[in-house]
């Protein structure tokens, strides 16, 4: 028996079927064949819905742009993170950059550009991120990293792997243009009385420190 496997318009190929004595009415066989049709339309239909919904959680928490976590994702992580080093009682790291001269790149050589820029700096984050650590582009051309029990020693090590990776992209670019960024970055012990937020903030202060010192070297 050689028959088609099909349901409507959609084709899933052919059956080829070998037996040695009869297997009764054509009937039969071809009632088994559309149940067999009906069952792969199903499988089909549970698999490209299954496939909808990872596409739809994937938008939800990533950045379209970087392919980074996006805030909301950022947070789902933190959330969890929190309560390990809050049971655990190890440190975190809260690292946040903010890309230099953005707006500048924009209006010199168009946003093209400037979404270079900012898919560069995801990349050397991404590039840095070899111990665990959950990089997020959390806004416009902010960068937010979270490390789980974590010691200043990584803190460094991940700092200098992320300027190392802009700096290799900066060489081989040939782009007019340089990608930099100014960051802080925090690396403290969790308990409930402390709100995520709060590293945030401390982070924050250290990378407007350092971006504050830069203008103050250029002028």
């Amino acid at each position: 028996y050689f028959a088609p496997i099909h349901y409507q318009e959609v084709s899933f190929g052919y059956i080829c079927l070998s037996v040695d004595d009869h297997v009764g009415s054509i009937s039969l066989f071809n009632s088994w064949r559309i149940q067999l049709s009906s069952a792969m339309e199903n499988a089909r239909i549970r698999e490209e819905l299954t496939s909808y919904s990872r596409e739809l959680e994937k938008m939800y928490v990533e950045d379209m742009l970087t392919g980074l976590y996006n805030r909301r994702g950022l947070y789902n992580w933190a959330d969890e993170i929190y309560r390990k080093a809050c049971d655990s009682e190890k440190k975190v790291m809260v690292f946040v950059t903010d890309l230099d001269e953005l707006k500048p790149i924009n209006d010199l050589y168009g946003h093209i550009e400037g979404d270079n820029a900012l898919i560069q700096v995801g990349r050397a984050l991404d590039k840095a991120a070899v111990n665990g650590e959950i990089c997020s582009r959390f806004g416009g051309d902010e960068f937010e990293v979270i490390g789980y029990d974590y010691t200043e020693e990584l803190a460094q090590k991940f700092v200098q792997s992320f300027e190392k990776n802009l700096e290799e992209y900066n060489k081989n670019s040939q782009k007019p243009y340089r990608v930099s960024s100014s960051w802080g970055y925090v690396v403290k012990a969790i308990d409930s009385s402390v709100r995520f937020d709060e590293f945030i903030m401390l982070a924050d202060k250290n990378m407007y420190a350092q971006k504050e010192y830069k203008k103050i070297a250029r002028a």
